[in-house]
C-alpha cells in the first residue's frame, strides 16, 4: 500500500492516522484550514539507471586495466587506450563504436556482458528492431517522467452509494451528540474537515469545540465506513476507470495519485478493494488541508519524494467530477480534466471551463491520451 503521506503507518481502517491533539485549523469567519504535518514519504528509488562508472584515470577511461584484455566497460576485447579525442568505446575498440542504435536512433555502449538483457546492453528501451551498435533487440527510446495525474475519488473513480454521508452522520452523532443539518448539505467537492466544521456551525456549535474533538469523529467515521462500504464490496467503479488508471501507471511518463477531499483514511477505505490502491504512488487529502486549493502543493511535494522528481504546475493534470476540481485546478495552473460520472451534468461542468470534458471514461484509450497529454 502507497505510503502517501507520514501518518500512513497503519493499514487498520479503524484509525485515520492522525494522533489525538495533531488537526491545526485556523478560522476566520467563514474561512477555515485544516492542515497537518507535511509528508516525509520515504524516497523513492525514481532517478534513472546508471549506464557507466565514472572514470579518472586513463585505464579508467577507456574501461581496461592495461594488460588485461577484458574491457570492464562492455566486456569485449580491448586494444588498450587510443587517446582522450575519441569517445571511449572506440578508444577501447569494442563493438560498441558505432554510436547510433538503428532501432531509436539513440547512443549504443556495446554488448555489457551476458548477464545484463539486450536492451540494456545497447542503452535503448526496445521495441523489436535492431541495435546498429550491438545488435540486440530495440524498442525505442526510453520515457521520462513527464506529467502527474491526480485523480478525486468520490464520483470520479467511485461511488459508494451514500456510504460516506451515513458513516459522518453516525459519527457526528457519537461525537457532537447531533449532525446538524447533514441531509441538505451539498458534500460535493469539499473536503471532510470543512463538512464537518459547516455542519457543526450551522448546529451551533463553537470553532474550539469542534476542533478539538476533531480527530475522535474521524475516528469514528473511518469504523463506521469500513462496516457500510464492506470491504469495497458496496463500492462501484465508474465507467473505464479501472482500466485508464491502471493504463496510465503503465506509462513510463506517468505517475499517478490522489487529490481528494476525503481524509486520507477514508479513501484508503473506500478503495480498498478496488485493487487500485497501490497504483496511486502520491497523494493529497482533506486530512493534510481543508482548502482544496492548497492540496495540488502538497501532491507535488510528495511526488518529488516518492520519485525524485520535480513536478511543476504545468505538468499537473487534476481530474475531478465538481466545479471545485476544476476551480482547484485553475487556482494553481494545472491542467483541469472533468468528467461527467457525477452528480453535475456535464453542461455544468463546460461552463466552468475545463481543458478537457468526458462524460465517462469508458473510451479508454482516449482518456489515457487526454490524461496523459499524448
Amino acid at each position: 500500500m502507497p505510503p502517501w503521506s507520514a501518518s500512513s503507518t497503519s493499514s487498520s481502517p479503524s484509525s485515520p492516522r492522525r494522533s489525538p491533539g495533531s488537526w491545526s485549523i485556523s478560522c476566520s469567519g467563514s474561512s477555515c484550514r485544516a492542515r497537518t504535518t507535511e509528508s516525509n514519504a520515504r524516497p523513492g528509488n525514481g532517478g534513472p539507471p546508471r549506464s557507466g562508472r565514472a572514470c579518472a584515470g586513463e585505464e579508467a577511461r577507456h574501461g581496461c586495466a592495461g594488460a588485461r584484455r577484458t574491457c570492464r566497460g562492455c566486456g569485449g576485447p580491448c586494444r588498450g587506450p587510443r587517446g582522450t579525442a575519441r569517445a571511449p568505446e572506440a578508444r577501447h575498440g569494442c563493438a560498441g563504436a558505432r554510436r547510433t542504435c538503428r532501432g531509436c536512433g539513440g547512443p549504443c555502449r556495446g554488448p555489457r556482458g551476458t548477464a545484463r538483457a539486450p536492451e540494456a546492453r545497447h542503452g535503448c528501451a526496445g521495441a523489436g528492431r535492431t541495435c546498429g551498435g550491438c545488435g540486440g533487440p530495440c524498442r525505442g527510446p526510453p520515457r521520462r517522467l513527464t506529467r502527474l495525474v491526480l485523480f478525486d475519488v468520490d464520483g470520479t473513480l467511485l461511488t459508494a452509494h451514500g456510504a460516506g454521508r451515513r458513516a459522518l452522520g453516525r459519527a457526528l452523532h457519537d461525537v457532537f451528540g447531533t449532525a446538524g443539518p447533514i441531509e441538505a448539505y451539498d458534500f460535493r467537492g469539499k473536503t471532510d474537515p470543512r463538512i464537518v466544521l459547516d455542519l457543526m456551525r450551522l448546529a451551533g456549535l463553537p470553532d474550539a469545540d469542534v476542533v478539538a474533538r476533531l480527530a475522535a469523529c474521524f475516528d469514528a467515521y473511518v469504523r463506521e465506513l469500513a462496516i457500510l462500504v464492506a470491504g469495497g464490496q458496496r463500492v462501484t467503479l465508474m465507467p473505464g476507470v479501472g482500466d485508464v488508471v491502471r493504463g496510465l501507471a503503465a506509462r513510463g511518463d506517468t505517475v499517478v495519485g490522489l487529490l481528494t477531499g476525503n481524509i486520507e483514511a477514508g479513501a484508503r477505505v473506500k478503495l480498498g478493494g478496488t485493487g487500485l490502491l497501490p497504483l496511486f504512488r502520491v497523494g493529497a487529502f482533506g486530512s493534510d488541508d481543508a482548502d482544496r486549493r492548497r492540496l495540488p502543493a502538497i501532491a507535488c511535494a510528495r511526488a518529488r519524494v516518492s520519485v525524485g522528481l520535480d513536478f511543476p504546475f504545468e505538468r499537473v493534470t487534476i481530474v475531478g467530477d465538481t466545479p471545485l476540481d476544476v476551480d482547484c485546478a485553475r487556482a494553481c495552473g494545472a491542467r483541469a480534466v472533468a468528467v461527467a460520472t457525477g452528480q453535475h451534468a456535464a453542461e455544468e461542468l463546460a461552463a466552468c471551463g475545463p481543458d478537457a470534458l468526458f462524460a465517462d471514461f469508458a473510451d479508454v484509450p482516449a482518456a489515457v491520451r487526454a490524461l496523459a497529454g499524448a
